[in-house]
């Protein structure tokens, strides 16, 4: 049983999340406004409303806005620049906001999250990188060559039974 490279190159092709290197990364800027009071909850949600409406006008403000008003200390001080980072490291709307801004500079709705409201802008985003063919052709071949064997096999075993059945 033979495999040929053009079935591996297809067969790579075709199943190439499954030799996945590093998932794709986004990096943005965040706004964080807490909610310690949950009797103030309406006046933070209509300061992060007031906030976005002023960024979506002027979007090259936002590291400024994020030193003046965010909340969290890691990041405010460095205009709310937050390191890169892949789906499943954050809060799921904190990620679906982030991962789902089309391009750079883009302000995200005001998202509530555990940590409190936050606003986010795309600063950069790295495409999902993939292993070489070459460094898996090796065990695409092995498992090409075990499905073509138990095709052929189980193939062999039906003209078996056909051909007893018959006599």
């Amino acid at each position: 049983i033979s495999v040929t490279d053009d079935e591996v190159d297809r067969y790579y092709q075709n199943n190439k999340a499954q030799y996945l290197d590093k998932p794709a990364e986004v990096q943005v800027r965040r706004i964080l406004l807490p909610v310690t009071d949950p009797s103030q909850e309406a006046q933070v949600l209509q300061k992060a409303d007031t906030l976005r409406a002023e960024l979506i006008a002027s979007p090259q403000k936002f590291a400024a806005y994020a030193k003046e008003h965010s909340s969290d200390s890691k990041t405010a001080a460095n205009g709310g620049l937050m390191p890169f980072f892949a789906k499943g490291s954050h809060e799921r709307a904190f990620e679906k906001a982030a991962f789902t801004l089309p391009k750079e500079n883009d302000i995200s709705a005001v998202i509530k999250t555990n940590e409190g409201y936050q606003i986010l802008q795309l600063a950069a985003k790295k495409a999902p990188t993939y292993k070489p063919v070459t460094q898996v052709s090796a065990q695409i071949k092995e498992l090409l060559k075990a499905k073509k064997f138990n095709d052929q096999f189980t193939n062999d075993m039906r003209s078996v039974v056909s051909s007893a059945d018959s006599k």
